[in-house]
């Protein structure tokens, strides 16, 4: 029989071996589990389908238990498989689409009360969100907003692109108010006075005169900026 401390200085003998040959275990580890791999596999595939409900219940369990360790967990997965996950991504890029446009539609109350529950309890959260949209993609940004902004002014079916917005203040192009470099794309007749989100109501602007015109209406309620 051995006694405590026979055990204890043991454990102590073996965590000594451990730290001083580390990368050799890693190492034999590796290249036994690359011999038994399958068997492993399967050995595990039928304890799963053995023990399936108490096995979904430890997982989850565990998971609610190490939230920290799962996103961990996540993250390195993802960072491993980038490549991989945008190609599964792009493969089934239309079937997400038009699976989350039937699920939208389905839920449509249901969502547009949690999303608007969510922004009232976590606001800086959808600020943050929309401020690194913006800067990622302004011009998609921009044309979403607008597309929003017009959708009971006119069939967004017909809505210009944020490529389309994009070429109407190309480098090159003058404001159609002054001769300024065109920065942004103007609505000629506001859509807050009835103006639509179409090309031909849209045209090239730079900022301080898509600032200084507004809403206004150009010819009669503006007609320029003073000092251009």
């Amino acid at each position: 029989m051995h006694s405590d401390e026979d055990r204890k200085q043991k454990r102590v003998r073996d965590a000594e071996y451990y730290r001083k040959n580390l990368e050799s275990i890693k190492i034999k580890k590796a290249a036994y589990y690359q011999r038994t791999k399958e068997q492993h596999r399967k050995r595990n595939a039928e304890n799963y389908k053995a023990n399936k409900e108490k096995r979904r219940a430890s997982g989850a369990a565990w998971k609610k238990a190490n939230p920290e360790k799962v996103k961990a967990a996540a993250a390195r997965y993802r960072e491993k498989h980038r490549e991989a996950i945008k190609a599964k991504r792009l493969t089934y890029l239309d079937k997400t689409k038009q699976w989350n446009k039937k699920h939208y539609e389905k839920n449509k109350h249901s969502r547009d009360e949690y999303a608007k529950q969510y922004a009232e309890e976590h606001p800086e959260k959808v600020r943050e969100y929309h401020r690194k949209c913006r800067n990622a993609k302004p011009e998609v940004y921009r044309a979403h907003r607008l597309r929003r902004i017009a959708s009971l002014k006119t069939d967004t079916n017909n809505s210009p692109t944020a490529t389309e917005l994009k070429a109407i203040y190309s480098p090159g192009t003058k404001c159609h108010y002054c001769d300024n470099q065109a920065t942004a794309a103007d609505h000629f007749i506001p859509l807050s006075r009835g103006g639509k989100h179409v090309m031909s109501n849209i045209v090239p602007a730079c900022k301080p005169c898509n600032s200084s015109k507004g809403n206004k209406i150009y010819g009669t309620e503006w007609t320029g900026r003073p000092n251009k």
